[in-house]
């Protein structure tokens, strides 16, 4: 075989060492990220917060869904009070 590269000739046997040695670091690499995915699992920083609005969350969605379930009777209990304030209003001013 010709070299025309300019690089030494590499065998069959050289290429697989390579591949091994090649291989080894990408194990390698992903040991360490599996190891820096673990301690992130771990960290429990920040996870009180996530809870607190999630809660939020569903707390302000079941306010919303009752709030359109009783859009109706709101109004009536509103308008029931502002005709009792209007009528206690117009006793206090007439007497």
């Amino acid at each position: 075989m010709k070299n025309l590269g300019g690089d030494s000739m590499r065998t069959d046997t050289d290429r697989s060492t390579l591949r091994r040695g090649n291989m080894s670091n990408i194990v390698a690499k992903l040991r360490e990220e599996a190891e820096i995915l673990r301690e992130l699992a771990r960290d429990k920083r920040g996870q009180n917060t996530v809870e607190y609005l999630m809660m939020l969350a569903v707390i302000v969605g079941v306010i919303l869904v009752i709030g359109k379930m009783f859009k109706p009777q709101i109004s009536g209990i509103f308008n029931q009070i502002m005709g009792m304030i209007s009528g206690a209003a117009q006793s206090v001013g007439s007497g």
